[in-house]
């Protein structure tokens, strides 16, 4: 299949995010991710975006990955940068033989005149899990991009990697869990997010969509 490294495009037409790490803030502070590149606001035409399946093969089980599908396709709608169209996995399979493409692979030569022409797309998030540890303390590393389709230009890239072992990260975690179960309270009461995926990836994907270019 003809291919194209996206990767490479990325790289010439501005960069990409160095390797993720997370960071300790200060007892207190809220994490604030920092391995982050882009422009500083949002280019007039990106309107619609397509937002691609989560690649996370062989880091962790389908299921799991599949469960954090929904959790980012919800978090990225929430920042109303732009109207999301999510692609599903049989959508993919079915258009381009791959439930998912990882951000620095090769991709087919077709996808961006594909996803401009049938979805519409001014431009393409792509979602990677580079890091998953369902054991205490529970990590998810996250890699994303955001890149026009007509000219594969990055417009944003995100490399981070989120450990319930920070304690500026458990404590947002634990906000973020009891602010979406009942409009605030107290965060010791929502310890149960550090041992499920969906929901520290609930935190993970609002934190990191936050720091997507302004409109």
């Amino acid at each position: 299949m003809a291919a194209v490294s996206f990767a490479a495009a990325l790289f010439l037409s501005g960069g990409c995010a160095a390797p993720g790490a997370f960071r300790h803030a200060g007892h207190g502070a809220p994490f604030v991710p920092s391995n982050i590149v882009g422009d500083d606001r949002l280019p007039d035409e990106i309107r619609r975006v397509v937002l691609l399946p989560m690649h996370g093969r062989g880091v962790a089980p389908s299921d799991t990955v599949r469960e954090l599908d929904a959790v980012f396709a919800t978090a990225l709608q929430r920042e109303q940068r732009f109207e999301v169209v999510v692609l599903s996995r049989e959508q993919c399979l079915r258009r381009f033989r791959a439930e998912s493409f990882a951000s620095t692979e090769y991709l087919p030569r077709n996808l961006m005149d594909v996803l401009r022409d049938e979805w519409g797309a001014d431009a393409v998030m792509f979602v990677d899990l580079t890091a998953f540890e369902p054991n205490r303390p529970l990590v998810l590393g996250v890699r994303a991009k955001l890149a026009k389709v007509d000219d594969m230009r990055m417009v944003w890239a995100f490399d981070t990697i989120y450990s319930a072992a920070d304690p500026a990260i458990a404590a947002g975690a634990r906000r973020h869990a009891a602010d979406t179960r009942r409009g605030g309270g107290p965060v010791n009461l929502d310890a149960g997010v550090l041992l499920s995926p969906s929901r520290f990836g609930g935190y993970v994907a609002e934190t990191t969509f936050a720091t997507l270019p302004a409109r």
